[in-house]
């Protein structure tokens, strides 16, 4: 005889399962997964890569400009000191120079690396935590994907990249963890609380 169903959250639409039950543990694990998940795919969307982008943009087309001779500052003590957009080309060059150093100090460059691969990983494992909840004991894989997603931001000491904690993000990732979980919890067989598989 089967044990009758939990009553369903009319709000989420999620069964409320009884406090330290193995499924209560599980959705208490993918909604903490899914904030750094969340976190992690807005890391593409901070300043610092807008900035490393407009700035590496920016430092090409003045390249070009200036190895086809468009951008050229003559040596001549016949011309004077303002020549029209010889003149303000060059200044253009020298503050774009000044704003790539600067921002290589700052790490702009290492930042925006580093956020560009915690919001692809963090895609996959948006991907990847869908599959392994449609086990039926999806607990052993969800953890091998929290430890790898942890292993991830420390090692490569990404956590400067990732952005910080907030309401939004943890609201986002709850919003995320609840609709994995209501889609997918009728795939679990989780063993009765106090028993393990």
């Amino acid at each position: 005889m089967s044990s009758p169903s939990p009553p369903i959250d009319p709000v989420t639409g999620i069964p409320l399962w009884p406090q330290g039950s193995h499924e209560g543990k599980l959705c208490e694990t993918i909604r903490f997964v899914c904030v750094y998940i969340v976190r992690g795919q807005a890391a593409r969307k901070q300043l610092t890569v807008y900035l490393h982008t407009a700035l590496r943009i920016s430092s090409i087309v003045l390249t070009a400009l200036g190895g086809v001779g468009l951008i050229v500052q003559k040596q001549d003590q016949n011309v004077q000191l303002n020549t029209g957009w010889a003149f303000w080309g060059g200044i253009v060059v020298l503050l774009a120079g000044i704003f790539v150093q600067i921002a290589d100090v700052f790490g702009v460059e290492r930042i925006a690396t580093h956020a560009s691969l915690l919001s692809s990983v963090s895609n996959r494992a948006r991907t990847e935590l869908g599959i392994i909840l449609t086990e039926r004991d999806p607990r052993k894989r969800l953890g091998e994907l929290t430890s790898r997603i942890f292993a991830m931001i420390q090692e490569q000491n990404n956590h400067d990249a990732l952005p910080a904690e907030s309401p939004k993000f943890v609201a986002l990732g709850k919003i995320v963890a609840d609709d994995l979980i209501r889609q997918r919890h009728q795939h679990w067989q989780l063993p009765k609380r106090g028993k393990q598989p």
